[in-house]
């Protein structure tokens, strides 16, 4: 058993301004949102833009808007594929993402 998981993610734009290129996911930490429970458990992150496989991991999203340069209000990235090694299937614990982009000054 390898304990890899792929996981398709994609981003919607719920706000009501469009959002330009960059846009970047980043991994702020594993662990519950009460503390560091089952922190120790995170997994490895295998395909991370930036080579991170924890904390500090970002995956750049410019590339799934294709030849788009601004997400719209509502509407959708392509999927990035994020790769993980799995230390206990059971016990992952939480992941806290943080989403950046760029809003255009009216």
């Amino acid at each position: 058993m390898t304990r890899e998981l792929l996981l398709p993610i994609r981003l919607k734009n719920i706000s009501g301004e469009p959002i330009h290129k960059p846009i970047v996911v980043s991994v702020k930490a594993f662990g519950s949102g009460m503390g560091e429970v089952f922190r120790e458990k995170a997994p490895t992150i295998l395909n991370s833009a930036n080579g991170n496989p924890r904390d500090g991991a970002a995956f750049d999203y410019s590339s799934a808007l294709r030849d788009l340069d601004v997400l719209e209000p509502n509407a959708q990235t392509e999927a990035v594929v994020w790769r993980f090694k799995l230390t206990d299937p059971l016990r992952t614990p939480d992941m806290h993402l943080a989403v950046t982009g760029v809003l255009r000054k009216k």
